[in-house]
């Protein structure tokens, strides 16, 4: 869980990290958000009537107008008033979104969004997250990119289908094939950040998990440009810190299965923003939404 403080400008003036609650039942979670909230701002020696608002990026099925989380399958909530609950406990206007949707806001105002009309913003964490940006604006509806189905192996996913993207191209994938195939210890578990570091090493197994997890997002990837033709594709989130070790065969897969009239036009890059991507993201759609009321994301430049 990170939580920030930004300026008019959407630059971060301070933020925290610290994990989130092992037991992430509602009243958890928004107790602990609460008190990072208050933390930051004492942190920060801002007045808290000085803050103009909350930007909350959740994970799962988010109606944004609404404030609702609609469902998220990890956590096991449907229908959570998320937003209102938590401007209820801290006393201060707030917005919640889905976290790829608020992470696609960050790199329109700041990454290699900025100043694209058309694009998919794709985040390649614990799960697989997609968001489209259409003229300009964010499409404030659910975008389940991992949830395609490419595989016949029979691997149930978080949503209770099979053979879904996000069970063989996420970091949940990375660590359960890593732990498979790698762990030598009952008690040892490799995070999808070891299985990085050891393909990096040059463990072949290591490196053998990262070529898949490519070429199987670099296959979904292609479906994407062949129905939606974007003028980029940008991948974020913590596995995309792997860098070329995930983008390079995810490239070739692109290449080979994207039509080449499509393809010539189609720029693929990882996030510049990495870990801040979500904080970012949720400050600028705080401004955007709470502050300045704009028509679309990241139209106006305050550098």
């Amino acid at each position: 869980m990170v939580t920030g403080v930004g300026d008019l400008k959407g630059s971060i003036i301070e933020k925290v990290r610290v994990p989130t609650s092992r037991e992430p039942t509602v009243e958890n979670i928004i107790s602990q958000v609460s008190l990072q909230v208050h933390e930051i701002i004492k942190e920060a020696g801002i007045n808290k009537s000085k803050v103009a608002g909350i930007g909350v990026s959740v994970a799962g099925q988010v109606d944004k107008k609404r404030g609702f989380i609609v469902s998220n399958p990890h956590f096991h909530w449907r229908e959570i008033n998320f937003a209102q609950m938590l401007e209820e406990r801290i006393g201060l206007k707030t917005i919640a979104n889905n976290c790829t949707r608020v992470m696609t806001i960050g790199e329109t105002w700041f990454g290699k969004g900025k100043g694209i009309k058309n694009f998919i913003f794709i985040t390649v964490s614990y799960g697989l997250g997609s968001a489209l940006v259409i003229e300009g604006r964010v499409y404030d509806h659910h975008s389940e990119f991992g949830l395609i189905f490419v595989t016949k192996n029979k691997i149930k996913c978080p949503c209770g289908k099979y053979g879904c993207l996000e069970v063989v191209a996420s970091g949940s994938a990375i660590e359960r094939q890593a732990n498979e195939l790698i762990a030598n210890k009952e008690d040892e578990w490799i995070t999808a950040k070891d299985t990085a570091d050891l393909a990096g090493g040059g463990n072949h197994v290591a490196g053998e998990i990262f070529n898949e997890t490519g070429r199987y997002l670099g296959r979904g990837l292609s479906m994407l440009a062949n129905s939606l033709n974007p003028e980029r594709i940008i991948i974020g989130g913590g596995i995309s810190l792997a860098g070329e070790l995930l983008l390079n065969p995810v490239k070739k897969e692109f290449n080979e299965n994207t039509m080449d009239v499509l393809r010539k036009n189609i720029e693929i890059y990882l996030s510049p923003l990495g870990q801040d991507a979500g904080v970012l993201g949720a400050i600028a759609m705080a401004l955007n939404d709470l502050v300045f009321n704009f028509d679309i994301v990241g139209r106006y430049d305050f550098s």
